[in-house]
């Protein structure tokens, strides 16, 4: 019963990890949206 709760917990944990990240791959495409005249500072927040 126990290794079925962490399971789920994981899975849990794993979908708030995955909706964190699409919401900030958006924040980065708006980044680089707003930033492609300049291609350096667009390196520095994927490399940030």
């Amino acid at each position: 019963m126990v290794l079925v709760e962490l399971g789920n917990a994981a899975s849990i944990g794993n979908s708030h990890a995955l909706l964190f990240l699409q919401e900030r791959n958006k924040d980065m495409f708006s980044h680089a949206n707003r930033l492609k005249r300049e291609p350096v500072k667009i390196l520095n927040i994927f490399l940030a």
